[in-house]
């Protein structure tokens, strides 16, 4: 069962015809025999996000294709308009990093469990990155490929969402950084990435 899946895994790989596959309630056999092929990846498996929910034996691989990893280059981009603009210090920017990381330290009822998010920031606390994200990204949506064709703005204005210093560094931000400071995140810069790679893709969005 478990050579099947990765079979099947493979091929969707190959073809990019779904952004994600889902396998529900597998056997504790079957997932592990799964996991140890996907981890760690190899020249085959780059490119997967593995969601794995131990409890549940719910697996779920996302295909990162180009449209996927549209929201990852727009949050580094944000990252580096907060260094341009003098909100992020060159100190802060190195007490941080962004890898890609698969989290699978899960405990009590979750233990066995894996996650790989789009995209993470860890604060670095004395030279040490901490255990766990402070900031972690997820993109996906409930359309299909094609009804992604129409990529509406907002009818009316929209506060754009920030987070802090505090909350980025995990209550200790560097010295040279105020806790309180706002680092907002622009939703009209993540539209318009987005509206770029639909049209490089050959549809055509429509914004209001």
């Amino acid at each position: 069962m478990a050579a099947e899946i990765i079979n099947q895994i493979y091929q969707e790989l190959g073809t990019r015809n779904r952004e994600f596959i889902v396998f529900p309630k597998l056997d504790p056999a079957v997932s592990s025999g799964v996991l140890k092929k996907l981890h760690p990846p190899d020249a085959d498996t780059l490119g997967f996000r593995v969601h794995f929910i131990a409890p549940d034996g719910y697996l779920r691989v996302v295909m990162a294709g180009p449209l996927h990893e549209t929201s990852v280059t727009w949050m580094r981009r944000e990252c580096l308009s907060w260094a341009y603009d003098g909100l992020l210090t060159p100190r802060g920017y190195r007490q941080m990093t962004d890898s890609l990381i698969l989290h699978n330290n899960f405990v009590g009822a979750f233990a066995g469990s894996r996650k790989t998010p789009d995209l993470t920031y860890t604060p670095i606390i004395n030279g040490i990155r901490r255990e766990f994200p402070t900031v972690v990204l997820e993109s996906g949506w409930s359309e299909s490929r094609a009804q992604l064709k129409i990529f509406p703005g907002s009818t009316s204005p929209v506060t754009d969402p920030h987070i802090t210093a505090e909350e980025l560094f995990d209550g200790r931000p560097p010295e040279d950084m105020e806790g309180r400071t706002e680092l907002p995140l622009s939703l009209e810069e993540l539209r318009l990435a987005a509206r770029e790679e639909i049209l490089q893709q050959g549809y055509i969005p429509k914004l209001c």
